[in-house]
């Protein structure tokens, strides 16, 4: 059996993956209609190949190793790559960790770890090892940058945190930071949390159903909103060039094998929306 090639990649700050938590508060709610009982239209029948242009024309960062001489601690973070990204991810890709500003860590290409490493093989992980003369009395502020070869696109996800010397973080908790959401292609970029229980319109969910997202004609957002299990408050992230661009969402339902216009629309901005279906 051929073995997945698993990654390793360095997370700093554990609470980088906060910083795009799902928006629970009114303040984040923004739609049209958010009052009014959802009217789904049949708009075509099979399954949709919906895609979203992710490929941009940066090119390879000139980041540099720093002089390990310099500095008289290390630390090593693990992290769990986000499944929309994993696709993408290739031997050379690169990762770059700031604390201040300044380059700590760089790792190129991409090295595979030993895959007895991880307990769970679908997976992409990767590391990097930070370096640094601050103790864990300093709060530092940390920038993580992971540049797509593949995408030819950066993703930037910043943080703060203490520098704790000699500390491996991320093997007995998994780290999964929402680092697409600092796609350099789409800056405004965040995630829509929905309220939708398919039952009320007499669908039965699978793991199979889609939950598209368009501005204009292009699709912005895609995501099987309920291959983890059971939930009715699926999300999708949506990406946009700029804020108040004009979102509207289609569902695709497994078992009718139809894709439906929820007749939802709403304003894409910086943060967290939330939007009811129901």
């Amino acid at each position: 059996m051929k073995m997945k090639k698993i990654f390793l990649m360095l997370l700093f700050i554990p609470s980088m993956a906060l910083l795009w938590g799902c928006g629970d508060d009114d303040d984040n709610r923004n739609g049209s209609g958010n009052d009014q009982k959802t009217v789904l239209k049949e708009v075509s029948t099979g399954l949709p190949q919906w895609t979203i242009d992710m490929q941009g024309d940066e090119p390879t960062p000139n980041w540099q190793a720093p002089d390990p001489s310099l500095y008289e601690n290390w630390m090593i973070f693990m992290v769990r790559m986000q499944e929309e990204l994993t696709p993408y991810v290739s031997d050379d890709d690169m990762l770059a960790l700031f604390i201040n500003g300044e380059l700590r860590a760089v790792n190129h290409p991409a090295k595979p770890a030993d895959e007895h490493l991880q307990d769970d093989t679908e997976a992409t992980f990767f590391i990097l090892k930070v370096l640094g003369n601050e103790d864990a009395s300093q709060e530092v502020e940390a920038t993580l940058k992971y540049w797509s070869s593949r995408l030819h696109q950066t993703f930037t996800v910043k943080g703060k945190g203490r520098f704790i010397p000699e500390q491996v973080k991320g093997v007995d908790t998994k780290f999964l930071p929402d680092i697409m959401l600092g796609s350099s292609k789409y800056p405004v970029t965040a995630w829509l949390n929905m309220n939708f229980t398919p039952e009320e319109y007499g669908f039965k969910r699978s793991a199979d159903d889609i939950m598209g997202v368009f501005i204009g004609d292009e699709c912005r957002g895609i995501n099987r909103i309920y291959r983890n299990g059971y939930t009715d408050e699926p999300r999708v992230v949506v990406f946009s060039k700029k804020e108040g661009e004009e979102a509207r969402l289609l569902y695709y339902n497994a078992t009718n094998d139809r894709v439906y216009d929820t007749g939802k629309t709403f304003k894409t901005k910086a943060e967290n929306v939330t939007l009811s279906l129901n």
